[in-house]
């Protein structure tokens, strides 16, 4: 499924009108995201899910642009002890685009910081063996906020004078509080792509 909307993505893009209207002034624009995020603690991978979230901004001049945006990235690695949770980042930042403003693609960098929540579960699955006391399933409610810090960047490809889509990774370390054998620093990696309009 993520191979056909990343192929669809690729499509557009490669029809897309081969240049862009240059823009000098400041101007606002919205945007929605869908990819695939992973989350993990200091001690490994507790799994991936689909990422979604959207958000704004504006772009200011020719190069930079100010954006804040909401994504949540969900996981869930099941085994002897299962860990399912969801991570909520809502983040500022600030980008930086290279290349020529007309250019149809341009590609960016950009780092910000905002707050991240943690919320899940782990749950030990219970198991019983002949001549000794039963193990029962328990589950421990997880829940966790802290300052989140990311850096990433990627491609900003326009589709006509007001429509972009923007293939991007981020890489987000979230702080928090250890609990439940869950171990901070967290790390949030995405990959993703953001459709957008400019107004």
């Amino acid at each position: 499924m993520q191979r056909a909307w990343f192929g669809a993505v690729l499509l557009v893009a490669l029809l897309a009108p081969q240049r862009a209207v240059a823009q000098t002034g400041n101007q606002p624009f919205a945007f929605g995201v869908v990819g695939s995020g992973c989350f993990a603690d200091d001690e490994g991978w507790l799994g991936c899910g689909l990422v979604l979230g959207g958000g704004g901004g504006v772009r200011v001049g020719t190069r930079l642009q100010f954006e804040g945006s909401v994504t949540t990235v969900p996981h869930e690695q099941v085994a002897s002890i299962t860990w399912e949770g969801r991570t909520t980042i809502a983040t500022g930042r600030a980008l930086y685009r290279f290349g020529a403003p007309a250019s149809r693609a341009r590609a960016f960098v950009g780092a910000g910081a905002g707050v991240g929540r943690y919320e899940g579960t782990r749950t030990d699955v219970g198991f019983s063996v002949p001549g000794f006391p039963q193990r029962d399933t328990t589950v421990v409610p997880l829940d966790s906020t802290g300052l989140a810090t990311e850096f990433g960047g990627g491609a900003d490809i326009s589709s006509g004078s007001r429509l972009f889509i923007r293939p991007e990774a981020w890489l987000v370390w979230l702080s928090g509080k250890a609990q439940g054998g869950l171990e901070p620093a967290f790390l949030v990696p995405r990959v993703s792509v953001s459709v957008g309009v400019r107004f």
